[in-house]
């Protein structure tokens, strides 16, 4: 009985599915397995005698399934190793408490295996289509785990270092921010520095190094419109990845004016072509400025009115004359 214990503990450890020995890289799952096969077997060593010839059949003939043979690339990051041991471990823990006995046991035993079987699939199918080298972009080292020795290496994800052209618009006088960071970023090893450049024509000039991925001008001027470069450097090459920000600036909102409710000084950077350099709102409610030039003409006086308000000046003008001429007089 005892030389056949280590089986159903080997098929539980991964030796049977190339991705389940990525479970055994977790040092808890090490650990729970040893107990597993130290006290847990021994405890029901009776009640297994008569069902381990059976248990060595059905994993054997589950070893034949080729599924993960297929699709799995023999490597895992941390959080996905993180996922599987979890799964696992409550799995293993399942089976323990169980008190399951005889067939009972093995039918147990067969559906833990296809469910696990499933799960990992899963899991593993999740991250090498969205954990496996998720930079679009870029060089990005990322430290992954070998399932077949438990080593962790850096692997190199390889795709162009331009990351593209960001459009952004900033007003005179307010604060200019360059954002470098992508998602790929936090998770990517051995980052160095962030090096951002203003681009003038065939030169360069520095801003910047270190390793904050933004960089911040205060109080912008027209002039500091342009083209920005970002450069990510990491302990393999000084260009892993370049981002180019072209910059427009916009005059300042010109709060002296008054301004229409809910219009103030609007701008709208979408409908702009790529040449325009600076642009500006002149929509400013003139009326305020100029109220007899822009009245509405139902406000304006009637003819009749205007008429007779002339005519009442004219002969108080009249009297004035007449009263002036009695006293000189």
């Amino acid at each position: 009985m005892g030389p056949q214990l280590p089986l159903l503990v080997a098929a539980l450890a991964g030796c049977l599915l190339p991705a389940w020995g990525c479970v055994t890289c977790d040092a808890k799952v090490v650990e729970a397995l040893y107990h597993f096969e130290m006290e847990y077997l021994p405890s029901r060593s009776q009640e297994l005698q008569g069902v381990l010839d059976r248990i060595k059949y059905l994993l054997n003939d589950f070893k034949k399934i080729p599924d993960l043979n297929d699709q799995h690339l023999g490597v895992v990051d941390s959080p996905t190793l993180q996922k599987l041991s979890v799964d696992f471990l409550k799995n293993l823990k399942r089976i323990t408490n169980s008190e399951e006995q005889g067939e009972a046991f093995l039918s147990q035993i067969f559906w833990m295996l296809i469910k696990q079987k499933a799960s990992i699939l899963t899991t593993i199918t999740q991250f090498q289509k969205k954990g496996f080298c998720p930079n679009k972009c870029g060089q990005m080292l990322q430290t992954l785990i070998w399932c077949h020795n438990c080593l962790k290496r850096i692997h190199t994800c390889r795709k162009s270092i331009d990351c593209g052209v960001h459009e952004v618009v900033v007003h005179e006088l307010e604060d200019l921010v360059l954002d470098c960071e992508l998602s790929w970023h936090r998770i990517s090893a051995g980052l160095n520095n962030y090096t951002f450049y203003r681009v003038l024509g065939s030169n360069s000039l520095l801003l910047s190094v270190g390793k904050e991925p933004t960089l911040t001008k205060t109080m912008v001027r027209l002039e500091d419109a342009g083209t920005y470069r970002c450069e990510l450097a990491n302990m393999k090459t000084s260009r892993a990845a370049v981002t180019h920000f072209r910059v427009r600036g916009l005059l300042p909102s010109l709060s002296v004016l008054p301004q229409r409710a809910g219009g103030a000084g609007r701008s709208s950077p979408t409908t702009t072509t790529a040449t325009t350099e600076y642009e500006f709102s002149t929509e400013w409610d003139l009326s305020l400025l100029f109220p007899t030039a822009l009245a509405n003409p139902s406000e304006c006086p009637k003819s009749e009115d205007v008429l007779r308000g002339r005519l009442i000046g004219l002969l108080l003008w009249g009297l004035l004359v007449l009263l002036i001429a009695f006293v000189t007089a």
